[in-house]
C-alpha cells in the first residue's frame, strides 16, 4: 500500500502520512502548488516517488539538493491512458538524511486535478508553502513558461490576481525569454559560483530555510524597519525577528541592534550565493530602509577563493543597491574563526576593496574577537565559529552604528 496524495491539496505546508487522502473540493485545493500553473514543490526523505496522470505532454521531476543544485530525476514509465512515472535511485544528501526537495513540473495546468503522488507507507511529504512574494504573469508557451520556472525560482498567476510584473516573451527563443525575464526580475548574470542565485537546505533539522524566507518576506514590509542585517548563522542566531530556536545573543540583539531599528535577513548556513537567492526574491521589497548591514562569505571557506568571495559580495551589494536606492549600506568583514584568522585578513582586504569600488562602507569589527596573538579569544566563542553574549557585546556596538 502506498499513500496517494491528490496534488488538489498541494498548497498544504504540513506533513502527509500513510493512509491520508486530501478531497480535491478542500479550501486547500483551490490553488495548484508554490507555483502556480505549472508546478508543485515539496519535501521527502522517501526512497521511492511515484506521479500518476492522465495523459498528455510529459511530466518532470526534479530533485534539489542541500546546496541547491538541479538534477532532473529518471522516471520508468508505465500505462496508457493513466501513465504512473516512477523514480528511484535517490543519491544520499551530504548534509543530512532528512529528505531533498523535489519539483514536478506539469505543461499541461489543467491536468493538475488529475495527478496523484505517491511514496511507500511509513514515509512523508511535505508541501511547500507558497511564498508570500508577489507573482508574475507571463504570456508564453507551456514548455518557455516552465524553463522561465526552472531557470529563475519564480511563480506565475494568470489568474488576474495582482502580480509584480507581466513578463510577455510570446515568440521568443528560449534565450531570448531568459535574457527579458532576467531583466524584468533585475537578477544578475554571472559565471562564478557565488555570483548565481540558488536556494539551500543544509539544517532542516534546526529550522526550514523556505519557510524563513516566507517567514521574513511575510513580515518585513509591515515590519518597514529602520535598518537590516543580511547574513548567515552568525546574525541568524543572534536575535530579533523572525524567531529562532537557538539565541546566542538576546542580550546584545535588544541593548543595540533593535535599538537602533534593525531586522534580522540572517539563515543558518547560508553562502553568498543563497543570500542573493533571497534578495533577488522579495527579502527587500516593498519597503524603504535606511541601512544595510551585509556580513556574509564565512560559509564559502574553502570552496571559494577569496577573489570569488569578493565578486559574490560585490553581486550582493548590486542586487541591494537596484531594490534600496537610498539605503547606506556597510560591508561587515568576515569574523574571525577557530584555525581560520589568516584566511579572514586575507578575504576581508579584499572585502575592503570592493566596497571602496562600490561606494559602501567598510567595517572589520571581528578584530575585537582577537586575542594579543592574532588568535580568536576562545572565551568570547560558543563553538569557534559563532560568537556567545560576551562576544556579541563587543561587536554590537560597530555594526548597530552605536559607536
Amino acid at each position: 500500500m502506498k499513500t496517494h496524495l491528490l496534488l488538489a491539496c498541494l498548497l498544504a505546508a504540513m506533513p502527509v502520512a500513510a493512509e491520508v487522502r486530501y478531497n480535491p473540493d478542500s479550501t486547500d485545493g483551490q490553488n495548484i502548488g508554490r507555483a502556480v500553473p505549472y508546478a508543485v514543490y515539496f519535501y521527502t526523505a522517501a526512497p521511492e516517488i511515484s506521479v500518476r496522470c492522465t495523459g498528455g505532454d510529459p511530466v518532470t521531476l526534479y530533485r534539489i539538493d542541500s546546496c541547491g543544485q538541479r538534477m532532473e530525476c529518471a522516471a520508468n514509465v508505465t500505462g496508457t491512458d493513466t501513465l504512473e512515472y516512477r523514480y528511484t535511485g535517490f543519491p544520499a544528501d551530504s548534509f543530512h538524511n532528512l529528505g531533498a526537495e523535489y519539483r514536478i513540473y506539469m505543461p499541461d495546468a489543467g491536468r493538475a486535478d488529475n495527478v496523484e503522488i505517491a511514496v511507500p507507507d511509513g514515509n512523508e511529504v511535505t508541501f511547500i508553502s507558497r511564498s508570500p512574494e508577489r507573482p508574475f504573469a507571463v504570456s508564453a508557451d507551456p514548455a518557455t513558461a516552465i524553463t522561465l520556472q526552472k531557470e529563475f525560482d519564480i511563480r506565475f498567476d494568470n489568474s488576474g490576481a495582482p502580480v509584480a510584473a507581466y513578463i510577455d516573451v510570446a515568440g521568443m527563443t528560449v534565450d531570448e525569454a531568459c535574457e527579458k525575464t532576467r531583466d524584468i526580475l533585475r537578477i544578475p548574470a554571472g559565471e562564478l559560483r557565488t555570483q548565481i542565485p540558488v536556494t539551500q537546505r543544509r539544517e532542516p533539522a534546526n529550522y526550514e530555510w523556505q519557510q524563513r524566507h516566507c517567514d521574513i518576506v511575510g513580515n518585513i514590509s509591515a515590519a518597514k524597519p529602520k535598518a537590516v542585517i543580511i547574513g548567515n548563522s552568525i546574525v541568524h542566531y543572534w536575535g530579533g525577528v523572525p524567531g529562532c530556536w537557538s539565541v546566542n545573543g538576546a542580550e546584545s540583539w535588544s541593548q543595540y541592534m533593535e535599538a537602533a531599528g534593525f531586522f534580522n535577513l540572517g539563515c543558518g548556513w547560508d553562502r553568498i550565493e543563497n543570500m542573493l537567492w533571497r534578495i533577488c526574491h522579495g527579502e527587500l521589497d516593498g519597503f524603504s530602509t535606511g541601512r544595510i548591514v551585509l556580513l556574509a562569505g564565512t560559509n564559502n571557506m574553502g570552496l571559494d577563493s577569496d577573489t570569488d568571495i569578493a565578486e559574490g559580495v560585490r553581486s550582493l551589494i548590486q542586487a541591494i543597491r537596484i531594490r534600496q536606492t537610498g539605503a547606506e549600506i556597510t560591508v561587515a568583514g568576515i569574523l574571525p574563526r577557530r584555525d581560520g584568522e589568516e584566511w579572514t585578513r586575507n578575504v576581508n582586504g579584499c572585502l575592503a576593496r570592493i566596497a571602496v569600488e562600490e561606494d559602501c562602507g567598510f567595517i572589520d569589527p571581528g578584530k575585537l574577537l582577537l586575542d594579543a596573538d592574532g588568535k580568536i579569544d576562545e572565551s568570547l566563542f560558543k563553538d569557534g565559529l559563532h560568537p556567545n553574549e560576551q562576544g556579541y557585546m563587543l561587536i554590537a556596538p560597530e555594526i548597530s552604528g552605536a559607536q
